[in-house]
């Protein structure tokens, strides 16, 4: 609809890792046996052909809730990346661990069994993104890890989480994926969590929680234990992470950037996109509200208070909401106390406004709606 030009898109070789959110811990409810732990989120790892002009859509996989009712704790959710030229690589969420009077879930990894006195089984990995659970026998059985299953419990003892699996694609190696422990019988201690994350299970008898999967790392939750005072939930399940590495200099935009070894790396801790490098400016910093990013100074005098000069180049992240600040200064809620210099205020969303906490001093007509341009603003 304008002048422009049509430019090819470049390939660029990329390895990637996509690990799911684990699966939550059983809950124990009374009578006998105890809870399984939950499974690993699936661990897919592999290389590809992206494209720099192309914007690519990364889903993290939040971790499953512990389970606080019978049967099966949630699993966890997928995590993804798709986009041009890319066959979507989905990982499965860890299957849930086994609550009472049930089998664990099958997921990227399986969740460990309940622990009746009657064996109930471990729920199935998905082929090629982890393993199996293990089987309870009055303890609960383990949670399967991306590299092996996890241990079914053996009469009191607690099935242990299977280990996750290493990786070096953030420039160090990291461990993802491991299954949560099961919960413990009679005084029995919970099964330990497998290397990746996992969770440790609630010992026997005690009324200290199960412990939950490691967050960004994609490991099961720690399954309850059966304890006569009272019954008590599984714990949840750690969020998956989304990582893309590539050779040489940046190409995209998106997650938190970092280098090592000649390797560009973007690490999605929270869902997200890759997109095009547009008109980086060299020594620019991002702020995400997602990591509650931002600079701060306080005075170490007053200075003139009335007189002053703020000046900047800003290239907005995302469009719309109200109060996207720029820069301000706050001591209190009033006007007296409190500036500021935004996108948005008190009426349109994507305008340009210098107000205080009741007052508005300056408002543009026009607006700023293009998330690839700098803009100059001088207050």
């Amino acid at each position: 609809t304008s002048s422009g030009t049509l430019s090819p898109l470049t390939p660029v070789t990329a390895s990637y890792l996509v690990v799911a959110g684990g699966g939550g811990g059983g809950r124990q409810y009374g009578g006998q046996g105890s809870a399984g732990g939950g499974g690993a989120g699936g661990y897919l790892t592999s290389s590809t052909t992206l494209y720099s002009g192309a914007t690519y859509v990364v889903t993290v996989g939040a971790g499953g809730a512990g389970g606080s009712s019978a049967g099966a704790a949630p699993s966890g959710s997928d995590s993804s990346l798709s986009g041009t030229g890319l066959t979507t690589v989905t990982s499965t969420g860890g299957g849930g661990g086994a609550g009472s009077s049930s089998s664990g879930a099958s997921g990227g990894s399986g969740g460990g069994g309940q622990g009746e006195t009657a064996p109930k089984t471990g729920g199935s990995g998905t082929s090629g993104q982890g393993n199996a659970g293990g089987a309870g026998v009055n303890a609960g059985g383990g949670g399967g890890g991306a590299s092996a299953a996890g241990t079914s419990a053996v009469l009191q003892v607690a099935g242990v989480g299977g280990a996750g699996t290493s990786s070096s694609i953030s420039g160090s190696s990291v461990t993802y994926a491991g299954g949560g422990g099961g919960g413990g019988y009679g005084t029995q201690s919970g099964g330990t969590g497998g290397a990746g994350g996992g969770g440790t299970g609630q010992t026997g008898s005690s009324t200290t929680l199960a412990s939950s999967g490691t967050t960004n790392l994609g490991g099961g939750g720690g399954g309850a234990a059966y304890v006569a005072t009272g019954n008590y939930n599984g714990a949840s399940g750690g969020s998956g992470t989304v990582i893309i590495s590539y050779a040489g200099s940046q190409v995209f935009n998106g997650g938190l950037v970092t280098s090592s070894g000649g390797n560009t790396i973007h690490t999605f801790n929270a869902t997200g996109a890759l997109t095009p490098l547009t008109n980086n400016l060299n020594n620019s910093l991002r702020f995400r509200a997602s990591a509650s990013a931002s600079l701060s100074r306080t005075p170490t005098i007053a200075g003139n208070q009335q007189k002053w000069t703020w000046s900047g180049w800003v290239k907005r992240g995302t469009l719309g909401g109200t109060y996207n600040q720029i820069f301000g200064t706050i001591t209190g809620a009033t006007d007296a106390t409190y500036l500021a210099l935004t996108f948005g205020g008190n009426s349109v969303a994507d305008n340009l406004t210098f107000q205080g906490a009741n007052t508005v001093y300056r408002q543009s007509t026009q607006v700023f709606r293009d998330p690839s341009a700098w803009y100059h603003i001088v207050c």
